[in-house]
C-alpha cells in the first residue's frame, strides 16, 4: 500500500493511468528509444490513445504497458529501487518471447529481433499474425 498519490516514480505529479503510461517525464524517453528501435515515428502527443493507435504491431506496445507497469510496482513495493535504465531491455526481451512463443512457427532469430524488428516480423505469415495481433 501506498502513502502518497503521486507518482512513484517522478513525485511530482498525481499518478493516473494516463500519466504512469505516456506522461511521466521519468519515463517518456522509453517511448522514443522504442520508436528508434522499430524506426518508425514517436506520436507527436503521447496519450492513452495515441500510443495504443501507434505503428502496426502490438507485441512491442504490450510488453512496453506491461514493463513500464512492473517498473511501477518494484518502485512501490521492492526493498531495491529497480533501474530505469532496465526497462527498454525488459521490453524488448518480454516483447520477443511474447511473440516468438506465440508464433513458434515463424522462427524469429533473436538478432534480428534486435536489429530489426520490423523485418523480423515481417517473416511472420498472415495466419499467424492474425493469431498474435
Amino acid at each position: 500500500m501506498t502513502d502518497s498519490i503521486l507518482c512513484p516514480v517522478c513525485s511530482t505529479t498525481v499518478e493516473t493511468v494516463e500519466h504512469i503510461f505516456a506522461n511521466c517525464s521519468e519515463l517518456i524517453v522509453l517511448w522514443t528509444r522504442i520508436a528508434i528501435w522499430w524506426g518508425v515515428r514517436c506520436p507527436s502527443q503521447l496519450t492513452l490513445d495515441s500510443l495504443f493507435n501507434w505503428a502496426d504491431s502490438t507485441s512491442w506496445k504490450i510488453g512496453t504497458f506491461w514493463c513500464i507497469w512492473n517498473f511501477r510496482n518494484g518502485v512501490i513495493f521492492r526493498a531495491n529501487i529497480p533501474k530505469k535504465s532496465f526497462i527498454f531491455d525488459d521490453v524488448v526481451h518480454k516483447s520477443y518471447v511474447w511473440i516468438s512463443s506465440r508464433c513458434s512457427k515463424a522462427k524469429i532469430s533473436w538478432s534480428s529481433w534486435l536489429h530489426n524488428p520490423i523485418n523480423a516480423t515481417k517473416m511472420i505469415d498472415f495466419d499467424l499474425k492474425v493469431a498474435i495481433f
